[in-house]
């Protein structure tokens, strides 16, 4: 990749970048799923505890996600660990209302009723009867996590609220490189692709592993 024009050399810079990114991106996609899936799974079974997070849902959804990245980020201080929890508790809520909508779907299926009939614990019949046949739509759903993380702690860092000058970001090098865009173009567009081939990539192979994880689309 050459260097920049401190000479640096600049794919050390874009690996240790790209290294954070994904640190920061399967992190918080880890966290964000594993809450969300254990709160989506009760709030489908429970009423009180849906009369109370539907309230949460409706709260959250109606604040922009990065503006209360930033916000935490700014009062926890820059870093890859305040990044990681700025992301995920602005993001588990989502991911618990979408299990929470296919839960209710699934709960009232025949099997459910009459294992409910014969008194099967509420336990059972969210591991046994309802977990497996979301094993698809969790993958779908951390198909998405992963790629949007990445852009959101580009974005952020390139704002100067992401990971800090502490570690390597590509957002903040495509920050650093946006006044050679005309002279030294190459500074710039290298991080920026980078980052997109990151996120597609990380798309493909996520959606590929939720369809082969469905039943549905090995039937004949």
């Amino acid at each position: 990749f050459g260097t920049d024009d401190k000479g640096n050399s600049l794919f050390d810079a874009v690996w240790a970048g790209t290294r954070n990114s994904l640190i920061v991106s399967f992190s918080a996609t880890a966290i964000t799923v594993l809450v969300g899936v254990i709160v989506g799974m009760w709030w489908g079974f429970s009423k009180r505890v849906d009369a109370v997070m539907i309230q949460v849902y409706n709260v959250l959804a109606n604040i922009p996600t990065t503006l209360i990245a930033m916000v935490l980020v700014y009062a926890l201080g820059s870093g890859m660990g305040s990044l990681i929890f700025a992301l995920s508790i602005t993001s588990w809520v989502s991911v618990a209302y979408f299990i929470r909508v296919q839960v209710m779907i699934i709960r009232d299926r025949e099997y459910n009723l009459a294992s409910r009939c014969l008194g099967t614990s509420t336990w059972t019949m969210i591991t046994k009867n309802i977990l497996p046949y979301l094993v698809s739509v969790i993958m779908t759903e951390i198909s998405r996590d992963i790629p949007s993380f990445i852009s959101y702690e580009v974005f952020l860092s390139y704002l100067g609220v992401g990971l800090g000058r502490q570690y390597a970001s590509l957002g903040q090098m495509i920050r650093d490189y946006s006044p050679y865009l005309v002279s030294t173009p190459y500074l710039f567009w290298i991080p920026v692709t980078i980052s997109a081939v990151i996120s597609v990539s990380l798309y493909i192979v996520g959606q590929t592993l939720a369809d082969a994880s469905d039943p549905r689309t090995h039937m004949i």
